[in-house]
C-alpha cells in the first residue's frame, strides 16, 4: 500500500542510509507534512559518491596542424540515461601567441572526433562508477564546423598557465542525454590544451518524463 506523501525517488534515502549507518527500510519513505528540522545536500565533494555522483576530469592535447582546426569535446550519448555537470573548464596556452578558442554546444548530436581519449578520464573518487558513461574525443585531422550553439568566445593571451571559464557553480555546464560540449579554435594551425572536471549520474524516472 502506497504512502501518502510517499518519496519515490530513492537515491536521497541511500544517501542517508549510508551516511547514519541506518538498517532496514527506507529511513524518510515519505515527505513531512509539518516543518522538520534538516541539513543540506551535498554536504560537500566527498558525499557525491553516496548521492550517485560520480566525478571525473580529463585533460585534452591536441597539436596544431596546418589546414585543420584542433577541438576537444565530451558528447553524452542519447542512449546512456544519464546526466552532466561540468564542474571545471580551464585552458592553457604554451604558445607565443595569443589563441583564439570557442565553447560550443547542441543537443541532438551523435558525431564524434577522430581520437577517442575516453579512457584517459580519471576518476576522482573510487566508490564509485569507476569509468566514464561519457564519449570524449578530440582531432586535428580536419577543418571543423562551428556546432550549433556559442557559449564563449575569446583569446587565450600568450604563455597563459591557466584560464578557468567556470569560477562559480551558477557557471557549471549541464549535458543532457544527445547534447554535446565542445572546445574548438576556429583558426587553423592552433594548439589546444583544455581540462574538463566533471560528475554524471543516472536520471531518474521521474526526471526521464516530459
Amino acid at each position: 500500500m502506497s504512502l501518502f506523501n510517499e518519496i519515490l525517488v530513492g537515491r536521497f534515502n541511500k544517501a542517508l542510509q549510508k551516511t547514519f549507518s541506518i538498517k532496514g527500510g527506507a529511513p524518510t519513505p515519505q515527505l513531512s507534512t509539518e516543518i522538520q528540522p534538516g541539513f543540506n545536500f551535498p554536504i560537500g565533494v566527498e558525499f557525491r559518491a553516496m548521492e550517485s555522483w560520480f566525478r571525473y576530469g580529463l585533460t585534452f592535447g591536441v597539436a596544431a596542424a596546418a589546414a585543420n582546426n584542433a577541438a576537444a569535446q565530451i558528447r553524452n550519448p542519447a542512449n546512456s540515461s544519464a546526466i552532466v555537470v561540468i564542474e571545471k573548464l580551464f585552458l592553457v596556452n604554451t604558445s607565443a601567441a595569443n589563441e583564439t578558442l570557442q565553447l560550443e554546444m547542441q543537443g541532438n548530436f551523435s558525431t564524434d572526433l577522430g581520437t577517442d581519449v575516453s579512457t584517459g578520464a580519471i576518476r576522482f573518487d573510487a566508490r564509485g562508477q569507476q569509468n566514464t558513461s561519457m564519449k570524449c574525443t578530440q582531432q586535428n585531422t580536419a577543418p571543423l564546423a562551428q556546432l550549433a550553439g556559442t557559449l564563449w568566445f575569446g583569446q587565450v593571451p600568450l604563455n597563459t598557465g591557466y584560464y578557468d571559464l567556470i569560477v562559480d557553480p551558477d557557471h557549471n555546464l549541464t549535458i543532457l542525454p544527445g547534447d554535446v560540449i565542445r572546445v574548438r579554435a576556429p583558426t587553423v594551425n592552433t594548439q589546444l590544451n583544455c581540462g574538463i572536471w566533471w560528475r554524471e549520474r543516472a536520471l531518474e524516472e521521474s526526471e526521464l518524463r516530459t
